[in-house]
């Protein structure tokens, strides 16, 4: 519905499913349509990082519990799309991601 700064963070103003309008606040919003993943954009992960991690197409390839090639690194979301389907690009996804995420995670802990 609207976007706004307040006090260095993004505010989204939204409607909810119910019809109720909410506002969020976030540290960062990423909002695209037609997006291409590219995995080597986000310099968060680290070029060394990056440099290991196998790709297809700018995406992590990605097995079991939505796990790519570097042990305990899990992807979810837009970049989980080219290997569990589109419906990972969007929040219906999390029904999928979530379960498999946190019992692959659950390995390590």
């Amino acid at each position: 519905m609207r976007s706004r700064v307040h006090e260095g963070q993004p505010v989204l103003t939204v409607e909810t499913l119910g019809g109720r309008v909410e506002e969020l606040a976030a540290d960062h919003v990423i909002a695209a349509t037609g997006h291409r993943v590219d995995i080597a954009a986000p310099d968060f992960l680290g070029h060394g990082l990056r440099a290991r991690l196998a790709t297809s197409r700018g995406t992590p390839k990605l097995g079991a519990g939505c796990a790519s090639s570097l042990p305990g690194l899990s992807f979810t979301g837009m970049p989980g799309g080219s290997s569990y389907g589109p419906a990972m690009r969007f929040v219906c996804g999390t029904g999928v991601a979530s379960p498999r995420t946190a019992g692959h995670l659950a390995a390590y802990g």
